[in-house]
């Protein structure tokens, strides 16, 4: 009877610890796909994410996106501005609540992007243009290359269920934008400023600025 006892103890013994590896080892990879980066009306893309554990509370994350050439949500305009580019960023994650990769985290990521693309941008002839009392403005279909480099800091939370993982998150960044304009009328006009905030004015301005940078999102993922 006593040895029928300590083989059940021996067995249940190795059976919590087979368990706790399979668990520990469940989540130390996930790969992800961020669906709504396809219907982002600045840079659509496909973009996927792999993350891995390195340590109890710590992770890091690849992320490549690839550029479409058109956002799902401008599907219905007539104008296309031929997107083509990459974007990738590198991302170390400490989860300070539960051990890596579960639960509520802080991380810091480094973004590059390069993308070419067309659009139509109103201009005038420099110094002198006024979009309300003259007539020189004009719109002008012109070409743009782009890069970016972006320092952020973000904060999230991942959910688990089973194998599957959501990924939610947002943050606050500084990121240095070098614009160039091609297949200009002129290029001694300067672009004409819209009365009210535009989006698409500070997205297409030409020269070296720094500005900042506002990641928002969610991924959903695979973990093995």
């Amino acid at each position: 009877m006593r040895r029928l006892i300590f083989i059940i103890i021996v067995i249940l013994s190795g059976s919590t610890v087979f368990c706790q590896q399979s668990e520990s080892s469940l989540n130390k990879n996930i790969l992800k796909i961020t669906p709504f980066k396809i219907l982002d009306l600045s840079n659509p893309a496909i973009e996927m994410k792999y993350e891995r554990k390195t340590s109890a509370h710590f992770s890091t994350q690849l992320m490549v996106s690839y550029i479409i050439s058109n956002s799902l949500a401008n599907l219905g305009d007539n104008f296309s501005p031929n997107n083509r580019g990459y974007r990738f960023a590198l991302e170390e994650r400490f989860y300070f609540m539960k051990p890596s990769p579960k639960g509520i985290y802080f991380s810091l990521e480094f973004n590059y992007l390069s993308i070419d693309y067309n659009a139509i941008m109103n201009f005038g002839e420099s110094n002198i243009y006024d979009s309300l009392y003259l007539n020189t403005n004009y719109s002008d279909s012109i070409s743009i290359s782009k890069q970016t480099y972006s320092l952020n800091v973000k904060i999230g939370c991942q959910f688990h269920i089973k194998r599957f993982t959501l990924d939610v998150y947002g943050g606050l960044g500084l990121r240095y934008k070098d614009v160039t304009h091609y297949d200009r009328i002129n290029p001694e006009d300067e672009m004409e400023m819209p009365r009210h905030p535009n989006f698409y004015y500070y997205k297409n301005l030409d020269g070296k600025q720094w500005t900042i940078s506002i990641p928002l999102n969610v991924s959903i993922g695979y973990s093995f």
